[in-house]
């Protein structure tokens, strides 16, 4: 049974749609990242959704 907070992180995982959304949850993703610098990002999570989408967030507000 998944835990409340990985519930919820699902769920708004899967309600980014707008392209100001992405980059808002990208900034702050970055924000709370362990490791944050130039060459090197580094998370720690257990929500999958999350782990999916974070890759995916990058891709989209690097390509334009």
């Amino acid at each position: 049974m998944a835990s409340f907070s990985n519930q919820v992180k699902t769920e708004i995982c899967g309600s980014i749609r707008k392209p100001a959304d992405r980059r808002a949850f990208l900034t702050g993703i970055l924000l709370s990242a362990r490791r944050f610098t130039g060459t090197e990002i580094t998370l720690q999570t257990e929500c999958e959704a999350f782990a999916e989408l974070f890759p995916k967030l990058i891709q989209s507000v690097s390509s334009k």
